[in-house]
């Protein structure tokens, strides 16, 4: 799974810098949808300014085939299998850990997991975040605004070295 992070990296830079042309063509549809381009400064931060992040989302239905939900992007059709491959893995990781949790919490083994299959339509998705940097030393800020992922568990892989928080009345600076 290691390796596939590491390549879907490289296919993840190469779809977030499709020309823009190219992306508009493949935008998320909100509140219908979140899947597709979310392009950069589209929602605001907690200081009202706009965000400094774009998104690609695509849908575990769209990948396994259960259903045909969203247009996708030829790059993103040709990596396909990468896509599907990475999430058998991460369904197998999301599988031991429904199963810890249950048995811990005295429940049948397959509680959770009977619940997540990923053979059902799904709100699942492998999401590629762009995040940019500060333009300005003085603006330092989130790029994202505060938020709770949906969906049961989130698998993270990211180069900064884990899930950013920033505490409530603290400076994104200090």
């Amino acid at each position: 799974m290691m390796e596939e992070i590491d390549q879907l990296f490289d296919v993840g830079k190469d779809i977030l810098n499709l020309p823009e042309d190219a992306k508009q063509r493949y935008l998320h549809d909100i509140p219908k949808s979140f899947l597709g381009f979310k392009p950069r400064g589209q929602a605001k931060i907690e200081t009202n300014e706009p965000d400094r992040f774009e998104w690609f989302n695509l849908g575990q239905d769209s990948i396994m085939g259960t259903e045909t939900t969203q247009p996708i992007p030829p790059l993103v059709q040709t990596h396909m299998s990468l896509f599907a491959s990475f999430l058998e893995h991460g369904q197998s990781i999301l599988a031991t850990i429904n199963t810890t949790l249950a048995t811990q919490l005295a429940l049948p083994p397959y509680a959770f997991a009977c619940l997540q299959t990923p053979t059902r339509p799904s709100g699942t998705v492998v999401r590629i975040i762009k995040a940019f940097a500060a333009e300005r030393d003085e603006d330092v800020r989130t790029s994202m605004i505060h938020h709770t992922d949906f969906g049961t568990i989130t698998l993270l892989a990211n180069v900064v070295g884990g899930l950013q928080v920033l505490a409530p009345g603290k400076s994104p600076a200090a």
